[in-house]
């Protein structure tokens, strides 16, 4: 503790004001003081403008001067600018971030790379992520599982709770799997080398991966590639999606998956036993991931049969590969529906719920689209104009939507638990997405 001692030349009484020249920590619930910010993003504006040959552009300057001038007053004792730099320096750098990643970005969309465009940016703040705040939610389970995998390469949990530092995982210590072991086995390799930073670094290759497929099947709509690459950039830059891309939950998997199978079908050369198998994994990461992922198939099979083609070979694969989506979510849970949710669960038991749920989604401040994420709203005005133009499996991307809105309706959860707003419903945006690219 500090200790003052009273100097025989002063008077008997004398006030001290202690002053203090800003925290020596980083502001919690960040692990990094804002140097470490300041220069990790330093290094990442660097490399944003040389990959993208931005360097000698008119804006260059802007992002070096939104980090110099943070820096020279992370150095000076003065108060509050010091403590003020501490607390919105991460702010700083996130402009920073985004004024070197833009002309970067347009020029790659230009030249249609659009996996290193929106990969270059959901990577660093999916990086940045895991140290600016706690794991939230159900999160915390996907990291339990990782740990089991990485330290002790087995799915034995009962030596991963950490109850002693973590009393709130006991909500957990169940004898039936809560969550799928599934995700945490994709996103192991990233644990394994960078932690929680390596996993959410793997989901926003996912979200990458996701826009990729996007732009694609923007293509097969007849949609130029500025209004395809709009439709990406609003997609990704929006709730929910950049949201969960730096969180670990089931949703941009699925929505990947989705989108994958989709754009298998519509390859030059078909590739239906793929789109099943991404449809599978899905379905085995969350039961209901599978009403998004095998409705391109189920659509594409429908429309062969509509034009009286043989499709038996198509048949039995669908039929094979929900048999075996189901009873690999049976041999994981217990059940094909997951731990907690019966099949009685997704009929309603009367008016008042569904309405309570749709009005929720729509209006809701906390959990619905109009606070916050209006854009969705605005994108089903282009839905008409988008089901005429779309081939089979994208109009499967609407169903499969639409099939897991009505089955969300008699929910009491409607809002998601403990997670970010929109949880159920962001695998079935990418449908929406297409009809927004029918708006620009």
């Amino acid at each position: 503790a500090p200790f003052l001692q009273l100097a025989p030349e002063l008077p008997a009484e004398v006030s001290v004001a202690v002053v203090s020249a800003g925290p020596s920590r980083p502001s919690p619930p960040r692990s990094r003081t804002v140097t470490m910010w300041l220069a990790a993003t330093a290094l990442t504006v660097a490399l944003l403008q040389l990959a993208g040959s931005t360097w000698p552009g008119a804006l260059a300057a802007v992002p070096w001067v939104l980090l110099a001038a943070p820096a020279a007053l992370a150095r000076a004792p003065v108060e509050p600018l010091r403590l003020l730099v501490e607390r919105h320096g991460v702010d700083l750098c996130l402009a920073a971030l985004l004024v070197a990643w833009l002309p970067a970005g347009l020029t790659w969309l230009s030249r249609r790379r659009v996996f290193v465009a929106t990969a270059a940016l959901l990577v660093p703040l999916a990086a940045g992520a895991a140290h600016l705040h706690p794991p939230g939610g159900d999160e915390q389970y996907h990291l339990i599982i990782l740990r089991s995998l990485v330290q002790d390469q087995d799915l034995d949990l009962s030596n991963n709770y950490d109850l002693d530092r973590h009393p709130e995982n006991a909500i957990y210590v169940t004898p039936v799997w809560l969550h799928s072991p599934l995700l945490a086995l994709l996103l192991a390799p990233g644990a394994a080398l960078a932690g929680r930073g390596g996993a959410l670094v793997l989901m926003a290759l996912a979200a990458a991966g996701l826009a990729t497929f996007l732009y694609r099947l923007a293509g097969t709509l007849g949609f130029s590639p500025s209004r395809a690459a709009g439709a990406v950039l609003l997609t990704l830059l929006s709730a929910p999606v950049v949201v969960f891309s730096r969180q670990i939950w089931t949703e941009i998997p699925g929505a990947f998956a989705a989108v994958a199978a989709a754009a298998l079908l519509l390859a030059p050369q078909p590739r239906p036993v793929l789109a099943a198998g991404a449809a599978i994994l899905a379905t085995g990461i969350k039961t209901r991931l599978g009403l998004v992922a095998f409705a391109p198939l189920a659509t594409w099979l429908l429309t062969l049969l509509r034009h009286r083609r043989r499709v038996w070979g198509v048949a039995l694969l669908l039929l094979g590969a929900v048999a075996a989506a189901l009873t690999l979510s049976t041999t994981i849970y217990g059940h094909p529906l997951g731990p907690i949710r019966r099949f009685e669960h997704l009929l309603p038991r009367g008016v008042r719920q569904p309405l309570v749920s749709l009005f929720g989604l729509l209006f809701d401040a906390a959990a619905g689209f109009a606070f916050n994420a209006p854009l969705w709203l605005v994108a089903l005005g282009g839905l008409v104009y988008m089901w005429r133009r779309a081939a089979a499996p994208v109009r499967g991307l609407l169903l499969g939507g639409a099939a897991t809105l009505l089955l969300l309706l008699p929910s009491h959860e409607w809002y998601g638990g403990g997670s970010p707003p929109l949880r159920y419903l962001t695998p079935a945006l990418p449908g929406l997405a297409l009809a927004l690219a029918a708006l620009l």
